[in-house]
């Protein structure tokens, strides 16, 4: 698919647009906290002297889309990590929505990540649940009643394009179609932030684009998204702000970029 007639790809049907407009609430934009803030943080794990990330800061605002990119093992998925809080800073701060998330104490990260949606290039979804299931886990998770489920679970389905498939398992799936169940499971607590690791990695380009399409239909609604990615037409087609991280440090911020794979 042609890159130049991006704008066309990144638009839904009538039907989806509405769903996502009774969905995702407009999150709180100008004037309030940033989504998320990292101040010199830096990471070395223990089975490597050389630091994966090095004095990274920047700032995200509510309802950015932001890409992440650089090549592989330059420190883009520590980052993702550091902002679920699956491994801690060596130094530094992360604030996400104001709160410092380096001195949250064990019972209050579960609420922290009610506020991030993830979606993991591998999916991870649960093998012996079937689609519907897979999605309303995670609002059972959250304590969300059965008649909330019922109403939010094919909602989110009809977003991604995959509600008459929610009673198949994910061994009945294509790879794409795995991912759409990815992405409904994150969207369906309505989070105020949308991570994304490397979502297209294993999709063709139609649907790699159609993805793409959902993620910005979202963000345009006040959800705040970022995407690491190595698909160089997607950033470089899309004008959003891009942050490149290299060996670990962060060598540009472009507010609409572009990338390079050097």
């Amino acid at each position: 698919m042609e890159v130049n007639n991006y704008k066309n790809k990144l638009s839904l049907d009538k039907n989806k647009t509405l769903i996502v407009k009774e969905l995702v609430h407009n999150h709180e934009r100008g004037g309030a906290r940033p989504a998320i803030v990292m101040k010199n943080v830096s990471k070395t794990y223990k089975s490597n002297s050389t630091p994966a990330i090095m004095n990274i800061s920047f700032r995200v605002e509510r309802g950015e889309f932001v890409f992440i990119v650089g090549p592989s093992g330059s420190g883009k998925s520590t980052i993702l990590r550091l902002l679920m809080k699956e491994i801690e800073p060596s130094q530094g701060g992360i604030y996400v929505d104001g709160k410092d998330t380096t001195k949250l104490k064990r019972h209050q990260i579960p609420y922290l990540r009610r506020k991030l949606g993830v979606v993991f290039q591998d999916f991870r979804l649960l093998k012996n649940r079937n689609v519907f299931d897979n999605v309303a886990f995670a609002q059972r998770v959250i304590g969300a009643d059965t008649k909330t489920i019922k109403r939010r679970v094919p909602s989110v389905l009809s977003i991604v394009g995959i509600l008459e498939k929610h009673q198949k398992f994910p061994r009945q799936l294509s790879g794409g179609e795995q991912q759409r169940v990815a992405l409904a499971r994150a969207i369906v607590n309505d989070p105020m932030i949308l991570l994304c690791d490397e979502p297209t990695g294993n999709l063709d380009p139609k649907n790699s684009w159609e993805i793409m399409a959902l993620l910005d239909e979202i963000n345009q609604k006040g959800t705040t998204v970022i995407v690491v990615t190595h698909n160089m037409d997607i950033v470089n087609a899309m004008h959003k702000r891009v942050i490149t991280i290299n060996k670990g440090v962060l060598i540009s911020d472009q507010k609409e970029g572009g990338y390079r794979d050097e």
